[in-house]
């Protein structure tokens, strides 16, 4: 007798009654994949396979084709399929004919797609997926001709939806560069009338004669930030101080202006650190991981150590600041270095130039600006809800059909 959780009987609900229902683990069994560093893959006929997919070509594989992989760590539970044998390599998991006997390994790269994998994570260590839980999960196995009648009906769904989705990618990728453009022309002062002269900074280019480019030190004040030890619950309680971190990156991808944070900081978790409350309009920018994120602080708040903020002085206005930082963007992700994570050290940061208008010019050409790319903005947002709502109609198709929730 099997124990079926509420959650697994609410998705097996409308199983077709001629199709069977078992545990993960008696349809196929997820195998470990082998270590093989970059440096050691010998190149030649055999796609490497991480979680990510592809990552490059070797001699010999540890599958046979077909193959289903399944990420493991990094970007766990997403699927992948070759038709052909591959390489697996230690942050993924593979399944071939001898691991799923009798099972057409499309459809079973299908079925596990619609399972949502991505969220059948082990709580300890690194963020992944655990073995033991997805092999427990219970999954509806229809006969063998159906389950190769699906997986065709599921590759020409998916197929039309995809071309969707990579035009709206196009798109959206095209209105990102649009912009990143007008923003770095109306930083350098393209289509100003008069004179121009060259500023020597490979990244800025000539710029108005009677603008400068001035290193970034000399018009602000830099300050880093620290975060208190994770290991001390009492530096963790009455928590009132916003604290800017890279729990923040999609508000820093997004807006202009950062007024709460994720993490708040309590006075004695603050005052554990070297760090320090940074007044509003300060400019903060990630230096780690995500590179050149940045935005206006809202409010007063503290910093993680992953951030750097920039308490602006009479010359310089914060905004001025803040698109010159996103023009640099490109700059900043190539002064990048590191071994396992990107940043770029402070010496570098104390390096950094800018273009440098008088301050009664920068508010207005950053207001002009703002106009200018405001439209740009909403195609961007609709660009962006169309690509999720293709998302959600693709995964819907794949749970539907892989749970008979749609008929073939």
């Amino acid at each position: 007798m099997r124990t079926v959780t509420p959650i697994d009987e609410a998705r097996l609900a409308a199983v077709p009654g001629h199709w069977r229902v078992l545990r993960l683990k008696h349809l196929a069994r997820l195998q470990y994949g082998d270590g093989l560093p970059a440096h050691s893959r010998e190149g030649g006929p055999v796609p490497v396979y991480g979680s990510n997919g592809v990552v490059g070509r070797h001699r010999v594989a540890n599958t046979l084709g077909p193959a289903v992989i399944v990420g493991r760590k990094g970007s766990f539970g997403k699927v992948h399929h070759s038709a052909e044998p591959a390489f697996c390599i230690d942050t993924a998991f593979y399944v071939d004919r001898r691991h799923a006997p009798g099972v057409d390994l499309r459809w079973l790269a299908w079925l596990l797609e619609g399972l949502r994998l991505d969220a059948v994570s082990q709580d300890t260590g690194v963020p992944g997926l655990s073995r033991e839980m997805a092999h427990r999960l219970y999954v509806p196995v229809p006969p063998p001709a159906e389950q190769r009648a699906l997986a065709d009906r599921l590759e020409a769904d998916c197929a039309a939806i995809d071309r969707l989705i990579e035009m709206r990618r196009a798109r959206l990728d095209r209105l990102t560069e649009l912009r990143a453009g007008r923003v770095r022309a109306a930083i350098r002062g393209v289509g100003l009338p008069g004179p121009r002269h060259a500023s020597d900074i490979g990244w800025i280019g000539d710029i108005p004669r009677h603008w400068r480019a001035v290193r970034l030190k000399w018009l602000a004040g830099m300050a880093t930030g620290h975060t208190p030890s994770r290991g001390d619950p009492e530096l963790w309680v009455d928590c009132e101080i916003p604290f800017a971190s890279l729990a923040d990156t999609r508000t820093l991808a997004a807006r202009d202006v950062i007024a709460r944070t994720e993490v708040m900081l309590s006075r004695a978790g603050l005052g554990s650190t070297s760090a320090r409350v940074l007044p509003a309009g300060t400019v903060v920018l990630t230096r780690d991981a995500s590179i050149g994120l940045a935005a206006i602080a809202g409010v007063d708040m503290a910093i993680s150590q992953h951030l750097v903020g920039w308490i602006c002085g009479p010359e310089l206005d914060a905004h001025w600041l803040l698109y010159a930082l996103y023009a640099m963007r490109p700059e900043l992700e190539r002064l990048a270095t590191g071994a396992t994570i990107d940043t770029i050290g402070l010496p570098e940061l104390r390096r950094l130039c800018i273009p440098l208008p008088p301050r009664a010019e920068q508010r207005p050409i950053i207001d002009a600006l703002r106009a200018r790319v405001a439209r740009i903005d909403r195609l961007v947002g609709l660009t962006r809800r169309a690509l999720a709502a293709l998302a959600e109609l693709r995964a819907a198709r794949i749970f539907g059909l892989t749970h008979g929730r749609i008929p073939l």
